[in-house]
């Protein structure tokens, strides 16, 4: 799970992982002002009411926040009133698993969920309560792709001139100055 504040609101990521690597992963806009801490909570139990909807009765769970982490697990106490809540609803689901562990994960291993939260805390969502977004991976270079498609270049089309600049950025600004 991670969890994310900007000016725009929070965001929430969960990626669930199944015994047999079943990737579920979920996405939430927090429509509120929320702090940083306030977020990773969120992530938190909406992961944690995802895997029980799920029917999971073991999890293991993972997070990049160490405040969050100790907190839960008794190590650190709780110092703020407005996140009391927070760890009192996280404390009451955990007794919905008959088994849990909560772990903390550097930052760098979960780049994943902090990109996609962040995302999810940025876009505003007027009139709407879902957006799908799909990513692709491309690995050939436009030149390569057009080379493949064995398309022949049309020395008037207007692509060119944005094509050489992204190819060869220097070079075609030499050119369009002559």
């Amino acid at each position: 799970f991670d969890g994310s504040s900007t000016t725009t609101g929070g965001g929430a990521r969960i990626i669930l992982q199944s015994p047999d690597n079943v990737s579920t992963q979920l996405a939430y806009k927090l429509d509120f002002f929320c702090s940083n801490n306030k977020a990773e909570y969120e992530a938190l139990i909406l992961g944690m009411l995802s895997a029980i909807e799920k029917g999971a009765k073991s999890i293991a769970t993972k997070g990049d926040s160490k405040l969050i982490i100790k907190k839960m697990t008794g190590e650190y106490g709780i110092k703020e009133p407005a996140l009391a809540e927070y760890i009192s609803v996280a404390q009451d689901l955990t007794k919905e698993f008959t088994k849990i562990t909560l772990e903390h994960v550097p930052r760098i291993e979960n780049k994943y969920a902090d990109a996609l939260v962040t995302i999810a805390s940025k876009v505003i969502m007027e009139n709407q309560n879902e957006a799908l977004f799909t990513i692709k991976k491309r690995e050939g270079r436009l030149k390569e792709i057009k080379m493949e498609n064995n398309e022949e270049k049309d020395e008037d089309d207007w692509r060119n001139s944005i094509m050489m600049k992204l190819q060869y950025p220097i070079n075609a600004n030499l050119k369009m100055l002559k």
